[in-house]
């Protein structure tokens, strides 16, 4: 097992198989690269907050990222990924400790003739409390694509706050009707769509 600690700004994480990554203090990390066959854990230990808002390609890739919250987090994972080709992405995060929040807000676009298993799932133990989880997930299929989403939420605690909700669609060709009327080629009109898409997921920051 790879053991790391971090905190910070990062601006690029490399998930690698067996890595356990501890996160420390108030950590954010602006990018990461998910490589193939992997299967890590990321830590937010006592008292530590993570925010991770990136944009992924995945090609090809099945592997597993296990996330565990302590006591007094905050955790924030906006993920928007674009999937090509066979993917298959299972995303956990379990409360283990208590007074935190964790949200995880995915955003994914299947590219054309691509077949993406996407999962993410939250768990929230019997002994938690004051804990709050929200998983917001939506998924764009392109033409010939297959997306399997799958959220999942575990709640052993009734001191807890939980919400989770999916969306799987197509692109709109009402969308693209109106683009095409713009003088935008079809091509051009579905890229402008899938962007807008992928990038909802990012989060006004005007507060910080």
């Amino acid at each position: 097992m790879n053991i790391k600690n971090i905190s910070g700004i990062i601006n690029n994480l490399i998930i690698e198989d067996k890595d356990e990554i501890h996160i420390k203090n108030n950590t954010i990390i602006k990018n990461i690269n998910i490589t193939n066959n992997s299967n890590a854990k990321l830590i937010i230990e006592d008292n530590s907050a993570l925010d991770l808002g990136t944009i992924i390609n995945i090609d090809n890739i099945t592997s597993n990222i296990n996330i565990e919250t302590l006591n007094n987090t905050n955790t924030i994972i906006y993920l928007g990924i674009k999937a090509k080709n066979n993917n298959n992405l299972n995303i956990k995060l379990t409360m283990v400790g208590n007074d935190s929040n964790a949200t995880i807000k995915v955003r994914c676009v299947g590219e054309e003739s691509s077949s993406s298993k996407i999962i993410t799932s939250g768990k929230l133990l019997k002994s938690n409390h004051n804990n709050t989880f929200l998983e917001d997930v939506k998924f764009l299929n392109e033409e010939d694509s297959y997306i399997f989403g799958y959220p999942e939420l575990l709640v052993d605690s009734n001191d807890v706050v939980a919400n989770h909700n999916m969306s799987v669609g197509p692109i709109s060709e009402e969308v693209l009707f109106f683009l095409e009327c713009k003088g935008i080629n079809r091509k051009e009109a579905k890229n402008i769509i899938k962007e807008a898409f992928i990038k909802s997921m990012e989060r006004n920051k005007d507060y910080e």
